[in-house]
């Protein structure tokens, strides 16, 4: 046997590379929970400790969809090309190339929690699957966030794919990851972006703490101009804004982007924070129970070479 590098076997096969679809069943992609491990804990280094995203029911629309422009399921697959390069010198050792549906119009991310758990094992005493049931969870596992009844939707612009390039090896590109198309109009909860209306705060997002106190709102970002869009690439070709992109780095996880962003609204709604016990907390300021903090906005938000580094648990 000879070896043979990627440009020969291209001239043998006449493949360039390898294209694959994913076509998800019912647009849906399901999950029963996510670990994300610490082995060495969060109080004793001799035990591993978790993150865990996981839906509070289990049901056949939990988890994230996809929807089309007329709000049904899109019949479209995700294509990945895993040879996007152009097999010249000095190229990436993989170049990976991935869109989502053609068709794609919104995100539904379906009702979850965080929770913090000892060990990486399920976190469920037991799993029912009904779409009312909530399940009971092991003992010391906390939830400390929770994604209301609605979920949260995240819309694009219709027409415009979302697509972006992995590099790894010589990044030509300058980043790791980087969005190559894709227009953000909309991300709220309580379907905030579906139906237009504003925050009734029937589902809001809630943040829990040990003591049973809690913080509660809505949140909506959108594009303040709805016919560009928040766009995450480069649409100028003039170095104005170069695109959203990501790394991983001796830091963590790095987001950003060059350049200047097109302007965005920020809302978080019917904020109430505080006790949400019935019986005021003694251990709270004057023993108050949750209080309302109202609404808190930005509108015409314009930001210039964002970067965010993530790290630790």
């Amino acid at each position: 046997m000879q070896a043979m590098d990627d440009a020969a076997m291209t001239q043998v096969t006449a493949q360039d590379g390898v294209s694959i679809g994913i076509q998800l069943p019912d647009s849906t992609l399901s999950f029963n929970q996510i670990n994300l491990v610490d082995t060495d804990g969060t109080n004793d280094m001799n035990q591993a400790a978790s993150l865990v995203i996981a839906p509070t029911t289990n049901n056949a629309t939990q988890g994230v969809r996809f929807f089309n422009a007329f709000n049904t399921p899109t019949q479209q697959a995700i294509s990945i090309n895993i040879d996007a390069g152009t097999n010249a010198a000095n190229q990436s050792t993989a170049n990976i190339n991935v869109a989502l549906p053609q068709d794609l119009s919104r995100i539904r991310i379906n009702p979850l929690s965080i929770y913090l758990a000892p060990g990486r094992g399920e976190i469920f005493t037991a799993r029912k699957v009904d779409l009312t049931t909530t399940n009971s969870v092991r003992t010391n596992v906390r939830e400390i966030l929770q994604i209301g009844e609605q979920g949260v939707d995240i819309v694009f612009k219709s027409g415009e794919a979302v697509g972006f390039n992995l590099q790894f090896g010589h990044e030509d590109q300058g980043h790791l990851l980087k969005f190559s198309s894709g227009t953000l109009l909309c991300v709220a909860n309580n379907a905030m972006c579906v139906t237009g209306d504003s925050d009734n705060a029937s589902n809001p997002i809630q943040v829990h703490s040990v003591e049973g106190s809690s913080l509660k709102f809505g949140f909506k970002l959108s594009a303040s101009n709805q016919t560009t869009g928040l766009r995450f690439y480069d649409h100028d070709g003039a170095g104005g804004f170069s695109g959203f992109y990501g790394d991983i780095d001796s830091q963590g996880l790095l987001i950003g982007a060059d350049g200047t962003m097109d302007k965005f609204d920020l809302t978080l709604t019917n904020i109430t924070m505080g006790d949400k016990t019935a019986v005021p907390n003694t251990n709270t300021f004057n023993g108050l129970n949750n209080g309302s903090m109202g609404n808190i906005g930005l509108t015409g938000v314009q930001v210039t070479d964002f970067k965010a580094t993530i790290r630790g648990m």
